[in-house]
């Protein structure tokens, strides 16, 4: 067997090549195992062929399947780490997200066509239709959640300046330009990537889209410890809609029975609905009231009321009487 650097990595050929051009519809024979290596300038003979298929088969780094038919026997990678209908949730979940780049949604998709023949990648990339969307301009997201990570472990807190756009859609910097310095506690995906935090100078916990974060670092500050009564995170992104802020009420709702899957959806399962005359369920939940709390129960077209506290149903019918005046 001729010597050459290239001859070394036969092995490592042999197998990049098995794991990228066969799946379960596309085997291939140690002749065009051979003719791959030719094209990659090493030359090879069919018994170290077979010795390189029996040591990868033997030592479990790949699921190969060897077939016999007839005088043809042929080889392909069967099992994967992950399924193709595993990759092609996976594909979509990163296609249909706004909070990446179009840059880094092309970086994720490639790789993750990596962990499958390039037959099945072809799957991947068109197996979701995503509507036009606006995408995010930000393309420092995972040094964002690395940086939010650390200062979790690490028990230290966050500082960054935070941003919103202008009438041309530029990202501008808002807080005067001033850093917040906050102690992170979690993330938050509801349908964009958002950092809570415990904000001291608001005395309060308060939320974040990472993307809309730029300059973020650990400081050296410990992070400041949390009031008990203030600290109240698993209903956080349920009271939160959309994830505006508003001020915070237990606010009794009554829906069609119809209804009961959307506010499930919305709400979760940790509550039984109450029976409320013919057809209808109460529902109590403790909500951050905003305009787009109100949406939602509006966009129920009248199956859907809001009967307490008193305050919430007065805000609730200004917000429609509102809305009414501006489309006459």
């Amino acid at each position: 067997m001729p010597k050459s650097e290239n001859q070394k990595l036969k092995l490592l050929y042999v197998k990049r090549y098995l794991e990228e051009y066969t799946d379960d519809n596309h085997p291939v024979t140690v002749k065009d195992i051979i003719a791959h290596l030719a094209s990659l300038g090493v030359s090879a003979e069919r018994k170290s062929i077979y010795d390189d298929l029996n040591l990868l088969m033997e030592s479990d780094m790949l699921d190969i399947v060897k077939n016999r038919d007839g005088n043809i026997t042929t080889y392909h990678v069967a099992g994967r780490e992950f399924e193709l209908p595993e990759l092609k949730m996976l594909a979509d979940t990163v296609a249909a997200s706004g909070y990446l780049t179009d840059k880094k949604v092309d970086m994720l998709l490639s790789k993750l066509s990596g962990l499958c023949s390039k037959y099945e990648a072809k799957e991947l990339k068109r197996s979701l239709y995503v509507p036009s969307r606006s995408r995010s301009q930000n393309e420092n997201i995972f040094i964002i959640l690395d940086e939010i990570a650390k200062a979790i472990t690490q028990g230290k807190q966050l500082s960054f300046l935070y941003n919103k756009y202008d009438m041309e859609g530029r990202l501008q910097h808002i807080h005067d330009g001033k850093r917040y310095m906050v102690t992170p506690l979690l993330n938050i995906l509801d349908d964009n990537y958002y950092l809570v935090a415990w904000d001291e100078d608001a005395g309060k916990i308060k939320h974040f889209r990472l993307d809309r974060m730029t300059s973020c670092r650990v400081e050296e500050t410990d992070a400041t410890a949390i009031p008990e009564d203030k600290l109240d995170l698993e209903q956080y992104s349920n009271r939160h809609f959309n994830m505006f802020d508003g001020e915070e009420y237990d606010v009794t709702m009554v829906f069609d029975n119809r209804l009961v899957n959307a506010v499930f959806d919305r709400f979760g399962r940790d509550h039984t609905p109450l029976p409320y005359g013919e057809g209808r369920f109460k529902w109590t939940q403790r909500v951050a009231v905003c305009g787009q709390f109100y949406g939602w129960v509006a966009s129920f077209e009248g199956g859907a009321k809001i009967v307490a506290p008193t305050e919430v149903v007065e805000e609730y019918r200004n917000f429609l009487n509102a809305n009414l005046n501006a489309n006459k």
